[in-house]
This record gives C-alpha cells, sequence and structure tokens, in this order.
C-alpha cells in the first residue's frame, strides 16, 4: 500500500499500477492482435486470386532466388522481400508467402501500438486497428509484394525513435531501400530530425545496406547507379497530381482518415504527445509519390500504384491514433469540431467517388463514407458536451472500432479470379482436356504459370514468348499469346505476325471484357 506524507496508506487506483495497467493493455491487444491475425489467415485461404500480378512475379522470384542468387539483383527484385519470402514460397508454395505477409503485417501493427503507448495515447492498443484496418494494409496483408515489409520497417523505425533510440531507427530505415527504392527519401527524412541525436558510427551502418546492393549491382550488371537504373521512366498508373491526395481516403479508410483530421486541430492543445514526426513523414512522402507519379522522373518502380502509401501507413496510423486519442479525452476541442466538420463538408462533396479498381475511379458516389465521418463527429460532439460520462466513453470506443472494421471488411474482400484469369483457367483446361498439357509451351502470362503449377522460370518446359524464341520452336510446341503480356515487357510478338505465319495454327481464341487468350500449335518446321 502506498503512503501519503502523514502516514496514512491510501489504496492504488489502477492508473497507478504498473501490474494493472499492463495487464488490462494486455488483453485488449492480445484481443487486438488475434482479430488481425484471424482476419489475415481467413483473407488468405479464401482469396484464389491476388492483388495484382506483381505478387506472382515476387513469388516466382523468391521460389527461384536461391538457386540463382543474380535473380536478387533482378530489375523487378527488390532482394530483401525476395529473400524473406525464399524459404516459405519453396517449402510451402504460395500459400507460404501469403502467411508469413499476414504475421509481417500483424507484427507491424503491434510495433506500431508500442509507438502509440510510447507517446501516451489513450487506448494505444487500437492504433493495432487503425493500421491493420486500412484498406490497403487490410488488402495486402497476404501479398507477395514489398509493400508489407517496408511497413514493418517503417513501425520499427517509429518505435525505437519514440523510445528515445534514434541510432536504432536509422539502422532499421538502413534497410527500407532494400524493399522500397523510394525508402530512401524516408530514410533521409529520419536522418534530418535525428541529426544531433546520432553519431558517425549511425550514418555508416544505415548506409551500408544501399552501398553493398548497389555494389553487388554494379559488380553483376556494370551500372554505376545501379539502385536507381531499375526503375520505371514513367508513372505506370498516375491520374495526375492529385492522384494520391485524391485516393487517400480509398487508402487509408473514412474513420482513420477522420481521426488524423481530428488530430490535426488538436496540434498545440492535446494531453498526450503529438506524433510530429510520423505527420511530418505522412505529408512528405505524399508530396514525393505525387511528384514522381505527375512527372515521370526516372526514378521508383510501378509510379501511381496505390499500394504505395502502405510503406507509411504506420505513420498514418499514429496520426490517426493520436487524433483517437484526443476525439476520446481531448481538453480544447472546438478546433477539432470545426475542423472535423469542414472535413465532413468535404467528404461529401470530394471524397465519395467510387474506385473501381486500383486506382481507377467510377461515376458513382459511396454514400456512406461521409455518413461515417458525421457519426463520429456527433459522437464527438457528445463527448465535448459529456466529457465526464466513463459510460459514453466506453460507447465511443465500440463505435470507433465499428466504424473502422467494418467498411474495410466491406470494401476489401478476399481476391477472387477475375475475368482475365477465368480466361487463363479455361485455357489450361482445354490443354487437359485435349491432353496436350505437357507440350513446352510459350507464354509470358504469370496466372499461366501459377495456375497450370508451371515453374515460371523453367525457361525449358515454358520458354518466353519472344520472336527470337519462336524462330526456333519445335514442331508441336504451343504458343499462348494474350494481350496483355504477349507484346510488352517480356514479349515482343505481335497477333498479326502470328496469324500470318503459316508454320503456326490456331487451335483456341477465347475472349473476356477486353482481354484476348489466343493458342496456336507450331505444324511445320
Amino acid at each position: 500500500m502506498a503512503k501519503t506524507k502523514r502516514g496514512k496508506s491510501k489504496k492504488p487506483s489502477a492508473s497507478a499500477n504498473p501490474k494493472t495497467i499492463f495487464r488490462s493493455i494486455s488483453t485488449l491487444e492480445l484481443l487486438a492482435l488475434g482479430t488481425c491475425l484471424l482476419v489475415g489467415i481467413v483473407y488468405a485461404f479464401k482469396s484464389p486470386g491476388a492483388y495484382q500480378d506483381d505478387d506472382l512475379d515476387r513469388y516466382y522470384l523468391s521460389m527461384r532466388a536461391l538457386m540463382e542468387p543474380k535473380l536478387f539483383l533482378d530489375r523487378w527484385s527488390m532482394p530483401l522481400p525476395t529473400l524473406l519470402f525464399a524459404l516459405p514460397a519453396k517449402t510451402f508454395g504460395y500459400i507460404g508467402v501469403e502467411l508469413l505477409t499476414v504475421l509481417i503485417t500483424t507484427a507491424t501493427a503491434w510495433f506500431t501500438s508500442r509507438a502509440a503507448k510510447s507517446l501516451g495515447f489513450a487506448h494505444p492498443w487500437f492504433v493495432i486497428l487503425l493500421f491493420f484496418f486500412q484498406p490497403i494494409a487490410l488488402e495486402l496483408c497476404y501479398s507477395a509484394l514489398a509493400e508489407p515489409v517496408g511497413a514493418l520497417l517503417v513501425a520499427l523505425a517509429f518505435y525505437f525513435w519514440y523510445q528515445g533510440k534514434a541510432g536504432p531507427s536509422l539502422w532499421v530505415l538502413g534497410l527500407l531501400p532494400l524493399a522500397r527504392i523510394e525508402g530512401v527519401f524516408l530514410l533521409g527524412i529520419f536522418f534530418l530530425a535525428a541529426w544531433r541525436k546520432t553519431t558517425w558510427k549511425d550514418w555508416l551502418i544505415a548506409a551500408l545496406p544501399l552501398v553493398i546492393w548497389n555494389g553487388l549491382g554494379f559488380l553483376v550488371h556494370g551500372d554505376a547507379l545501379y539502385v536507381l537504373g531499375g526503375g520505371g521512366g514513367r508513372p505506370l498508373n498516375s491520374l495526375g497530381v492529385w492522384h494520391y491526395a485524391k485516393n487517400l481516403i480509398v487508402i487509408a479508410g473514412t474513420a482513420i482518415l477522420f481521426f488524423v483530421v481530428w488530430g490535426l486541430g488538436s496540434l498545440g492543445r492535446s494531453q498526450s504527445k503529438a506524433p510530429l514526426l510520423a505527420l511530418v513523414v505522412t505529408v512528405l512522402h505524399l508530396i514525393a509519390l505525387s511528384l514522381l507519379g505527375w512527372d515521370a522522373l526516372p526514378v521508383g518502380r510501378s509510379i501511381g500504384f496505390l499500394r504505395h502509401v502502405l510503406t507509411i501507413s504506420p505513420a498514418i496510423a499514429l496520426v490517426a491514433g493520436f487524433g483517437f486519442s484526443e476525439w476520446l479525452l481531448g481538453g480544447k476541442r472546438v478546433p477539432s469540431l470545426v475542423l472535423a466538420a469542414l472535413w465532413c463538408v468535404a467528404v461529401f462533396f470530394f471524397f465519395s467517388h467510387e474506385l473501381i479498381a486500383h486506382s481507377f475511379l467510377g461515376d458513382n458516389r459511396v454514400v456512406w463514407r461521409w455518413m461515417v465521418s458525421l457519426g463520429l463527429l456527433l459522437v464527438g460532439l457528445l463527448l465535448t458536451l459529456l466529457r465526464d460520462r466513463v459510460g459514453l466513453r466506453r460507447v465511443a470506443v465500440a463505435v470507433a472500432a465499428i466504424l473502422v472494421l467494418a467498411p474495410s471488411m466491406f470494401v476489401v474482400r478476399p481476391k477472387t479470379l477475375d475475368a482475365e484469369k477465368k480466361a487463363i483457367q479455361r485455357t489450361i483446361d482445354y490443354m487437359v482436356q485435349n491432353n496436350i498439357q505437357n507440350r513446352p509451351t510459350y507464354s509470358n502470362h504469370p496466372w499461366f504459370f501459377f495456375l497450370s503449377g508451371r515453374d515460371r522460370y523453367d525457361l525449358v518446359n515454358t520458354p518466353r514468348l519472344t520472336t527470337e524464341n519462336l524462330d526456333t520452336a519445335p514442331v508441336g510446341t504451343l504458343v499462348l499469346w494474350e494481350n496483355h503480356y504477349g507484346n510488352r515487357l517480356y514479349g515482343d510478338v505481335e497477333i498479326s505476325d502470328l496469324r500470318a505465319d503459316p508454320r503456326f495454327r490456331r487451335i483456341l481464341e477465347l475472349s473476356a471484357d477486353r482481354f484476348a487468350v489466343i493458342m496456336f500449335e507450331r505444324i511445320s518446321p
């Protein structure tokens, strides 16, 4: 029992007892982490499809890289995720990679909540949900992409940073460019923030992974600036300079952005420490992505995809966690109420657009977005008027949890096979029915390899579909041409040339939406 100055004992409150605090928070954290883990595993097993074809590219690279180490330096490979996925891919197949990513994403949520605890947020366990149930995080939580690995490194960096360990933050971020090349920019932000808190040894450790990677690339490819030369020279999917800003509500989620806005209104008046570095990282990284996608600078990978924001999703979750803490328990709330009301208006008029696929917008309006925002605003108003009602705060936490989880799980469903992939499956079924599935088949489509159980790097039984390879193809060879990869990236074969070539006979032609797949057989030398 603790004693007062007069020597009288007093019963310690729950808030003053570290064991009670730890036990309470630990239980909620375990429940939140268990929810994330369960949802991720269910989505992985319920999804025959994938987020993008790049998932399969990373899977095949990882499965082959230990046997052919040069693949770690392939122009489409990022060495860190390729290395992490190598053993699960080889041992368990694609599901092994998916489950590892579920663990990585759950760990990211955990370290983000630990950073929130260091900042003194109310209910730091809630930050687990604010990260994992951002739509882009949920959608990629079982992918084979590099972004979840990058997000884990960023969460670790914030975990160390908000514990006052600037050096380890830089060390961790030194690995980030090996997962996402634009991680160099984030490393630069942390470097400037930690300038007076770190030494030259910390800077050297942080720079070493990038220097080693570039050096190996130079030895293999002869390019002195190898790490910059591997990216695309134009945005692949950008829709203008406001591309990311307009779609941030799709990426991060309606409720999460509401709490971000509330947090902005609480800066300078908060009861907990504001995550200023997380806010700076979020703003500057979004600006960088927008400019790269707009101006098409010759660096980066596939600039324009919304998935690239996942790398800074831990930062967004921390800013949202700060806003949630202030929404629930904050003091002077009028600026936040005004800003949140303006945000509800903005959502109604400007951010209710429909997302069709990846980043392409439709004409339909998503009504529930502004309704979610308005609901949180009204609860925030009640919390302002009835601040001392503990029961109301408990209800508010439950409402917030529902409005974070439900819309995300409503929008993000397990991945099914779209029309393009179903057409590929029908082609494979045709091959099996006609007993020609074991013939050498020239193809470039990753889903042909995946759905037929082939190794993309087995260039004997499944060579690349190129003009040079077709000239030496033996009689009986099958050619699978499709209008996605047949004449781009690895391929350079035009369908008109195949149709006009008397050495090849068309045996199958399918179409689905805008996708077409045509199979040929070589019938003469």
